[in-house]
């Protein structure tokens, strides 16, 4: 799939999150935010040969976008590290969306503005992952 075809079904998976939220159905939701942030993190990795089958290897994308090191420590020639913390929101969805029996109950969103709240940042992260992802093919092709 190339980046452009990633970024039309994270888009797809964006308005599905948005379905399933008006329709109340919060964990339907909160998958398919993450999803639609997997399937953009995968655009970039992929266009940049990176491996990314395993949460860690997504993880281990967002910190080399980032200048992030192996112990999470920021390169100090990089900028605030935006798609590592947007990402992390990314990542409370897939909690959301997977997780059934919470060893910490205070962190489970019940309301849907807890849910609605998550989308800014998840949706900035997809589009500077979708940037990043064109620029990476224009440079390989």
């Amino acid at each position: 799939m190339t980046p452009p075809e990633h970024g039309r079904q994270a888009q797809e998976l964006l308005e599905a999150a948005d379905a399933a939220f008006d329709a109340g159905k919060l964990r339907e939701g909160a998958w398919y935010m993450w999803e639609a942030a997997r399937v953009s993190v995968v655009a970039v990795a992929q266009a940049r040969g990176w491996p990314c089958a395993t949460m860690d290897e997504i993880k281990e994308v967002i910190y080399r976008l980032d200048g992030i090191d192996p112990n999470v420590r920021y390169e100090p020639h990089h900028p605030r590290p935006a798609r590592f913390l947007n990402f992390a929101m990314a990542a409370l969805f897939r909690e959301q969306a997977e997780t059934y029996d919470w060893e910490y109950p205070e962190f489970r969103w019940e309301s849907p503005e807890e849910f609605r709240n998550g989308q800014g940042p998840v949706k900035k992260l997809i589009a500077k992952l979708s940037k990043d992802a064109a620029v990476s093919e224009s440079l390989a092709g």
